[in-house]
């Protein structure tokens, strides 16, 4: 596929980051973090956005496959915090209001 006009395989879902407008930040855009494994496999983390996956079995299938549930603290989407693998990730994506609100003390102590 190169030299074809495409600059790389699997160009797509870069063009498709790019064009979701993450560039109308302009001068607030900080960097743009690449991540490789390094002699190791990936690891995964799994957001949920629904009710439907507080399910046993989804939380179990995790588990199986080593794959994080991502605690996402939200006022938006469900809080789960199960360790389902050998890491955790955490996002806060607002205590009050999704994207906009800070976290004080007491709420980065929860």
């Amino acid at each position: 596929m190169y030299g074809q006009g495409v600059p790389f395989p699997g160009h797509a879902p870069l063009a498709n980051f790019f064009a979701s407008g993450v560039l109308r930040l302009g001068p607030k855009l900080g960097p743009i973090l690449w991540q490789f494994p390094v002699d190791r496999p990936l690891r995964h983390a799994l957001e949920i956005r629904d009710d439907s996956f507080r399910d046993p079995v989804f939380i179990r299938l995790l588990r199986e496959h080593g794959a994080a549930l991502v605690c996402a603290d939200t006022v938006e989407w469900p809080l789960l915090m199960d360790l389902t693998a050998g890491f955790v990730y955490c996002r806060l994506h607002g205590s009050e209001q999704l994207y906009v609100s800070g976290y004080d003390d007491a709420a980065l102590d929860r």
